[in-house]
């Protein structure tokens, strides 16, 4: 007979050891965002451009900075004392093809929901006048079928971006891996996915509701940009950080 696969902890005991490794690490962590964030942040800011240069830079030094910083926490959480900006942004980006082609997978996975969603938009939100109730749940259906696949392949592929960082696995084999960490166990990774998400929001809630209300008031894009930068600051370490403790814990 197998063991019985041990039991996660909460999405609630993730997220407050999530809490705790941040405010341990505030200062490198911060440092390591803050110096590609705020830049980027005040190029958007500063700079228009209709010809997408910005965003695809923006975008660029995001995808980075976020392989920077899972790298730092990896380090960190196996027991580095300290991780320099320069480490972590030279050595933690030298899986920067791995990293993309492992996202190109999970955008892969997520065609049949786009699909869905855009079923659902033109058949049920979008439905012409006269369409049936009978019609709107068939489009329903539809729409859910094509879903069902990308949330379970999603579910059992999203932690390879916390493994990629990590070691030397290519691509496809971080996806594996991915799969056997969660297999037997995707109803409870699937929870604390969903509570990550909860957490998140309501993280970013209070302050979301506050610029986006100055920003609507004043029209002044600099509130936009603290937003950015708040959610880059705040939201983005403690979302890697619950990521590789859950990591750990099915490993």
């Amino acid at each position: 007979m197998t063991a019985k696969a041990k039991a996660l902890p909460s999405g609630w005991s993730l997220a407050k050891a999530s809490l705790a490794t941040w405010r341990k690490h505030l200062k490198a962590l911060t440092l390591l965002i803050a110096l590609v964030a705020v830049p980027a942040s005040l190029v958007q800011l500063l700079v228009n451009s209709s010809d997408g240069t910005i965003s695809t830079y923006v975008s660029l030094v995001s995808v980075i900075m976020n392989l920077a910083l899972v790298w730092m926490i990896l380090q960190l959480e196996g027991g580095a004392k300290t991780v320099s900006l320069r480490q972590a942004y030279y050595d933690g980006t030298a899986g920067f093809v791995r990293f993309l082609l492992v996202s190109a997978v999970l955008v892969a996975e997520l065609i049949p929901a786009t699909v869905g969603l855009f079923i659902y938009s033109i058949g049920v939100a979008g439905a012409a006048p006269g369409t049936t109730g009978f019609e709107r749940v068939i489009v329903t259906l539809l729409a859910l079928a094509l879903t069902i696949p990308s949330l379970f392949w999603i579910n059992r592929s999203l932690l390879a971006l916390v493994v990629v960082p990590g070691g030397q696995l290519r691509p496809m084999a971080a996806i594996r891996d991915s799969w056997g960490r969660v297999k037997g166990r995707s109803w409870q990774v699937l929870r604390k996915l969903l509570f990550l998400i909860l957490a998140a929001v309501l993280l970013i809630a209070i302050p979301a509701i506050i610029l986006v209300f100055l920003y609507e008031r004043t029209t002044n894009r600099g509130f936009l940009a603290l937003l950015q930068v708040f959610a880059s600051l705040v939201i983005l370490p403690f979302i890697d950080i619950y990521f590789v403790k859950l990591n750990q814990e099915l490993s």
